[in-house]
């Protein structure tokens, strides 16, 4: 299973960006800095080695930039799916739907991971980047990742972070990837991110569009593998507990009856089996 830790070795990633070919990379000034306008911050990074995660459906509060070591996969964004090859990237932003698939069932998959929140600056630069495959500076990655490991740099990790993502955004050789997919998904899956918090159902969507309920559950088993309307919803509504507990003073058991969880024990079971911790581990974890 992947974990968030912070004392895996780095010597295989490294040798393994090292290898791939390198996305364009900006000039500096005579210090090698770069003005750049957007900084992330809480940023964690993991190494993703398994499939323990695919063929299930995410949507996060956080953004998280996946750059494919190994392998070959498919990945599915709210109803568009695009092929990712090693080198490649793929930012998820906050509440987006997603899912991953191998291209071949016994294929090896390894990846990067860095999960971030908006800083300073302004978030809206890296909109080039939404519902694309592209490429970046790994050099600028794989320093990045290293410095939130040690520790010792953490703004160092926040600038390279940043440089690297701006730098892919203003690239103009950055991947497009062609919409497809039922529009219908989309539009379902924004009524369900904006609705999550109200007492929907599968019944109550389906009347939003006019369509029956076996028409909105067949639309989502063709465009989201693994997903399915009242999965989204439950997902949904637990990210949005989740930035409740961290973000405001309520108490476990009000954060629950917001969830529209029948009682605390039932959103604590589903919380943690969604995130791996209890909502009060979730609280009082250090942000890295």
């Amino acid at each position: 299973m992947s974990k968030k830790i912070n004392n895996i070795s780095l010597s295989s990633i490294q040798r393994k960006l090292l290898a791939l070919p390198l996305g364009t990379v900006a000039g500096g000034d005579r210090n090698g800095r770069r003005p750049v306008l957007f900084l992330p911050k809480n940023i964690s990074v993991w190494k993703g080695t398994d499939t323990d995660y695919f063929h299930r459906a995410f949507c996060h509060h956080r953004m998280i930039l996946k750059i494919l070591l190994k392998g070959t996969v498919s990945t599915n964004i709210e109803g568009i799916r695009f092929r990712i090859l090693p080198g490649d990237a793929v930012l998820y932003f906050p509440y987006q739907t997603h899912s991953t698939e191998k291209y071949k069932e016994n294929d090896s998959i390894e990846y990067l991971a860095l999960s971030f929140i908006a800083g300073v600056g302004d978030a809206a630069a890296l909109a080039p980047l939404k519902n694309r495959v592209f490429r970046l500076d790994l050099r600028k990655i794989l320093l990045a990742a290293e410095s939130c490991f040690s520790g010792d740099l953490p703004e160092k990790a926040v600038y390279l972070l940043g440089l690297a993502l701006a730098e892919a955004a203003g690239n103009a050789g950055v991947t497009s990837l062609t919409p497809a997919g039922d529009p219908r998904f989309r539009m379902i899956s924004g009524y369900i991110q904006e609705h999550c918090m109200e007492p929907i159902s599968l019944k109550t969507i389906a009347a939003a569009f006019e369509l029956s309920p076996q028409t909105v559950r067949r639309i989502f088993r063709h465009s989201l593998p693994g997903g399915s309307p009242g999965r989204l919803l439950r997902e949904q509504r637990l990210v949005r507990a989740g930035e409740l507990l961290t973000q405001t003073t309520l108490s476990i058991a009000e954060i629950a009856e917001r969830s529209l969880f029948s009682n605390p024990f039932t959103f604590s079971k589903a919380f943690r089996k969604s995130t791996g911790f209890s909502p009060r581990e979730y609280r009082s974890r250090p942000l890295r």
